[in-house]
């Protein structure tokens, strides 16, 4: 079962999510999606027709806003350090 302060804590990440998601260019969106099917880089390349190196730039700079963004130090949430 899980805690109250559990499930707050995901509807909030559900929430930053959806708007995290929404700062993404389309295409950030469309290699974000891609990468959520399980693509690799170099499919998702071939796919959107756009180079490797283009390809994993975007992941790059996306993990780093992705990380920015929700606080994540050391592979935790700020929040849950203390």
């Amino acid at each position: 079962p899980w805690s109250k302060e559990a499930v707050e804590e995901q509807c909030a990440f559900n929430i930053d999510f959806k708007n995290w998601q929404e700062n993404l260019s389309r295409t950030e969106r469309r290699i974000f999606n891609l990468l959520l099917e399980g693509y690799s880089a170099t499919k998702i390349a071939e796919k959107i027709k756009l180079s490797y190196i283009a390809v994993r730039e975007c992941i790059k700079k996306m993990r780093a806003e992705f990380i920015r963004y929700f606080h994540i130090v050391n592979n935790k949430p700020l929040a849950a350090l203390g």
